[in-house]
């Protein structure tokens, strides 16, 4: 990569966006809510771990150190924001980023 310096040796044009400025995703959490530097995120994965991982408390402080999103899924908490209770792959499909704004946080 000629911005950073990695090497690169599959998948390019995914890493490239991680220096895009304008980010694909922003958190739908206000500036004064939300403690992350621009708010912005190139890839989904990193959207969706922010947001469990900063709005939204796990029951068990162990899924926070979850090694992958994956593993994140299948834990319950709740949204920091209202406080309703969830596991978290129902907190972010049905609560943060689902198009229903009845659902809608």
């Amino acid at each position: 990569c000629n911005i950073c310096g990695k090497l690169i040796v599959r998948d390019f044009s995914r890493h490239i966006r991680i220096h895009d400025e304008t980010g694909r995703f922003q958190c739908i959490f206000p500036s004064g809510y939300c403690k992350h530097k621009s708010r912005k995120f190139n890839r989904p994965y990193d959207y969706k771990k922010h947001l469990l991982n900063i709005h939204f408390t796990f029951d068990d402080p162990a899924a926070k150190a979850a090694p992958n999103l994956t593993e994140k899924l299948h834990f319950r908490g709740q949204c920091n924001a209202c406080g309703e209770r969830f596991m978290a792959n129902e907190w972010l499909e049905t609560h943060i980023l689902t198009t229903d704004l009845a659902m809608k946080c």
